[in-house]
């Protein structure tokens, strides 16, 4: 017969390896800080993730903005829309649509779905560029292409209102609800966040290492 001691510290030790499994896959505090000391631009775009969203860490949109910049211009893809979404929102900086665009576009033409959303958004708005209805469509379209249900939403909507193209209700019926009002994908779903999910293990002091980062 098993005592419930027995089964207790079985118990502890089961939950024991549980967690050590679960921090051996989420990235430590001390770990993404080493590797963005050596301009691992993944590390700096969980780094600035973490800032953003003061998940762990304090919230600091300053450095959020900084380490993503740097992980960006170093080509990291998520970072790059991420970029765009906090110039656009004036996130840790002075709101700029057109370098948002900028960086949104440089996403997009590499395949990201939801910087295609974003770069359409600014178009069908003409936010730091000329409105072009045209060009939203075009980027909505290539969005859902790559099996992005949320460009649904935007594109049902150039159809009920017959931008860039002939009103067609039905064919925005087809498409998907366009719940009245076209959204970023920034905006609606905060998606710069994705995949990087997980507690903050080590001891660092954040404040003193990420502006030892940032430097």
């Amino acid at each position: 017969m098993n005592s419930p001691h027995l089964n207790r510290i079985g118990l502890a030790a089961l939950l024991a390896v549980t967690a050590l499994a679960a921090a051996a896959q989420d990235p430590s505090l001390d770990e993404l800080i080493a590797r963005a000391k050596k301009r691992d631009a993944d590390a700096e775009y969980a780094l600035g993730m973490r800032a953003y969203e003061g998940r762990g860490v304090p919230r600091d949109p300053g450095q959020a903005f900084r380490l993503m910049e740097r992980a960006a211009k170093r080509g990291q893809l998520e970072a790059q829309n991420a970029l765009g979404f906090f110039l656009q929102h004036g996130v840790g900086t002075a709101a700029d649509p057109a370098r948002a665009r900028e960086w949104y576009a440089a996403a997009a033409e590499r395949g990201h779905a939801r910087a295609q959303v974003n770069l359409g958004w600014l178009y069908q708005e003409g936010l730091g560029v000329a409105r072009d209805a045209g060009q939203a469509r075009a980027w909505y379209d290539k969005a859902l292409a790559a099996g992005y249900a949320p460009a649904r939403h935007n594109l049902a909507y150039l159809y009920e209102q017959g931008l860039g193209v002939s009103r067609d209700p039905t064919r925005a019926a087809a498409i998907g609800p366009s719940n009245g009002t076209p959204e970023s994908a920034s905006a609606a779903e905060a998606p710069i966040i994705a995949g990087m999910s997980g507690s903050i293990s080590g001891s660092t002091d954040i404040t003193v290492a990420m502006i030892w980062i940032s430097l």
